[in-house]
């Protein structure tokens, strides 16, 4: 992702998160998503939560990961100037 870019929740597709004392669970669309770092954990609850994220919020996470994400439809990545 180059700098400047913004990455966002695709509002077309679903993405929600369920905290509770044993933990944090994810879902995309109605399917549960597991297998998931810290990091990507972290930035798929700001990106349910309605936040544009930038370069340096998403580092930490894998680029296959980001990459997975763009190719199901669940993030977007708006290129500003």
């Amino acid at each position: 992702m180059s700098e400047g870019a913004l990455l966002q929740a695709d509002y077309s597709n679903r993405l929600l998160y369920n905290q509770t004392r044993d933990g944090i669970t994810l879902y995309a669309n109605g399917q549960r998503l597991d297998g998931l770092d810290n990091a990507a954990i972290a930035v798929l609850m700001r990106l349910a939560d309605g936040e544009s994220l930038r370069y340096d919020d998403v580092a930490d996470v894998a680029a296959d990961d980001l990459s997975e994400w763009l190719e199901n439809g669940w993030i977007w990545v708006n290129m500003t100037e």
